[in-house]
């Protein structure tokens, strides 16, 4: 029986790839007539799509979730994401849920919901291949994310994405072009491609440059943005086609993870400080005013004070623009949980503090660097006459006189108040 007139809220936590398949949901559950609503409005459906990747993470989608359920009395809650994959006993047997849908079973929660089965909006999740049989629906947002990848087998000693992920699998290469097609139809000016690990996106044969290409080439007036990628040799071929089209936006942000080899070694990463090193100096040579931001764990068991110093070192030396910077969070099922020699708080704290300090240095020094340069800017929100968006090199910026949701070129003026830049229209 199809479900009428009905609103469905979602929150989801955790990384990009989560949001992409929050937007899959939205569509999927039209599909058996419930509308998207706001955390404000009454709701008849409540999906919490949680995360898993550090242990704070995990408390935060309990946390969401309780207040939600009291909230809401009169809803339906389910519950999906990592920490479901990891943890479905206990939000099976001890939050009262109505719904408890693995990772595994995003793509059938309208089948789930409405005990009905259909068939062909199965996603073939044990072969390399995919199919998500939806278009993904993005209410009340600019921002279009295309979910092209899923899965990792690369087993980083810290990382629980595997186990929650499964094997690498790639999106089929037509859907996912007709998905960017009605995207742009629907007005989005920007699309982000997202997945575990979009640099091994292999549709027999075509990759990831195959598949931008491609994209790139679809009319309309857009912009196409990468969400985190793993460094890989691939990239190298990422920056020659992001030099020469004009729509694929110059941010690339490239989890290091650590600026030692040694740590990097025991992480189990596939690269060292060198590799990276030779790609952000070829990068930023290549494009100008290219946003190369990347993440950074601290305190894995094992990192010294004289690692920890040669991490800073390393990465005072690299043309960043940003770093994400991890507390690290010791993953029951993980390698790196049983390591020996975990610093301790109080060194882990202080050394959290050199990161931030260094972090702002960096993200300052990135945006001083693009005062009177061109960039094209999205406008998000709007504040009295002006508009706060993002450029394509990733910049928060406030432009007078844009027009909310549409691509623009600008010409960046001067710093304001928390990092932002002023920049005017060019007509």
């Amino acid at each position: 029986m199809t479900i009428l007139s009905k609103k469905v809220f979602i929150t989801t936590l955790g990384c990009r790839l989560n949001q992409a398949d929050e937007a899959l949901i939205y569509s999927r559950l039209s599909e058996i007539g419930y509308k998207p609503t706001t955390k404000e409005e009454k709701k008849d459906l409540i999906i919490v799509n949680t995360c898993t990747v550090t242990a704070s993470a995990a408390q935060k989608s309990r946390q969401v979730f309780r207040k939600l359920k009291q909230k809401n009395p009169f809803a339906k809650i389910a519950v999906t994401g990592c920490d479901v994959e990891l943890n479905e006993n206990f939000w099976k047997y001890e939050c009262g849920c109505d719904f408890v849908i693995k990772s595994s079973e995003k793509h059938r929660i309208a089948e789930i919901i409405s005990e009905k089965e259909n068939a062909h909006r199965r996603q073939l999740i044990n072969s390399e291949v995919f199919i998500e049989n939806a278009t993904a629906v993005f209410p009340f947002k600019n921002r279009a994310l295309v979910k092209i990848q899923e899965g990792c087998n690369s087993f980083c000693a810290y990382c629980i994405v595997p186990f929650t992920r499964g094997k690498p699998r790639s999106r089929a290469f037509n859907e996912i072009i007709d998905e960017c097609k009605k995207l742009l139809e629907a007005s989005h000016h920007e699309i982000v491609l997202t997945g575990v690990n979009i640099c091994r996106y292999n549709d027999n044969g075509k990759d990831l440059s195959d598949l931008l290409y491609n994209i790139l080439e679809l009319n309309g007036d857009f912009r196409i943005r990468l969400s985190s990628t793993e460094p890989d040799a691939q990239l190298f071929k990422i920056i020659s086609l992001m030099k020469e089209k004009t729509k694929l936006c110059r941010f690339l942000h490239i989890p290091i993870q650590h600026g030692s080899d040694e740590i990097l070694k025991l992480m189990r990463r596939h690269h060292n400080t060198d590799d990276f090193a030779e790609f952000a100096e070829f990068a930023v040579n290549k494009i100008d005013g290219i946003h190369l931001g990347t993440d950074f764990i601290c305190g894995l068991p094992g990192e010294t004070e004289e690692l920890f110093e040669k991490s800073i070192n390393f990465l005072k030396k690299l043309p960043l623009a940003n770093i994400h910077i991890f507390r690290y969070s010791p993953r029951i099922g993980t390698d790196a949980a049983k390591f020996p020699d975990r610093p301790a708080n109080k060194d882990v704290f202080w050394r959290m503090k050199i990161l931030e300090k260094l972090k702002e240095e960096l993200s300052l020094q990135f945006i001083k660097s693009q005062v009177n340069k061109i960039a094209t800017f999205i406008g998000e929100k709007k504040d009295n006459n002006m508009l706060i968006g993002w450029s394509d090199n990733y910049i928060k910026t406030i432009v007078k006189g844009s027009e909310q949701g549409k691509l623009t070129n600008i010409k960046f003026i001067k710093i304001m108040e928390n990092k932002k830049l002023l920049a005017e229209l060019i007509k």
